[in-house]
């Protein structure tokens, strides 16, 4: 069973290229992965694994396979996910914006029922997601939602919190009581 689904996204596609991937910030930003880590890397192929949210230490590894700024393809090499594959296509719209689509592409058990709620198999979810993340790297473009423009995202992962302001990326580290003043 596959799901696509289809965006034009601000931006060029090697700026989202470099996005899809930063397999060490996923979790920054995808619904439904708390933590990225590449493994290795030989060209244009990649092992990596990623760790869901909402789970009990569900990690898998993956590999991906690239084509610089035209093609991503993830698939995970161990069968706990029912996620066969994942395919982000990237293109040019038009100058400045990239016409990206992704398809999921999964197995469908019984074992397997309870992952249809996960917004990791959300392809719609992760293009608006990938769309919001993007604009912190455009600090000329706010992108307005229900709520009005982001301009600061502030994203706790498990290395700490992360702060975005204007499409800069910021590492939050605690102070001691002693140094604030």
């Amino acid at each position: 069973m596959s799901k696509r689904s289809r965006a034009v996204i601000p931006g060029n596609p090697a700026l989202l290229y470099e996005i899809l991937t930063g397999y060490d910030q996923l979790g920054e930003w995808m619904p439904g992965i708390a933590a990225g880590k590449l493994l290795a890397r030989e060209g244009d192929l990649v092992l990596a694994e990623l760790e869901l949210k909402d789970s009990e230490a569900c990690r898998f590894s993956m590999e991906c396979v690239h084509s610089r700024d035209k093609l991503v393809v993830w698939r995970p090499i161990e069968n706990k996910i029912p996620v066969v594959e994942v395919r982000w296509e990237l293109g040019v719209a038009s100058p400045g914006q990239c016409d990206v689509s992704v398809t999921v592409d999964r197995r469908l058990s019984m074992a397997h029922l309870a992952w249809l709620r996960r917004r990791l198999l959300k392809p719609g979810e992760c293009l608006r997601a990938l769309r919001s993340h993007v604009s912190l790297f455009l600090p000329d473009l706010a992108l307005p939602d229900a709520e009005g423009e982001k301009i600061l995202e502030i994203v706790e992962t498990q290395h700490g919190l992360t702060c975005w302001l204007r499409g800069k990326k910021y590492k939050l580290v605690p102070v001691a009581d002693d140094q604030t003043g």
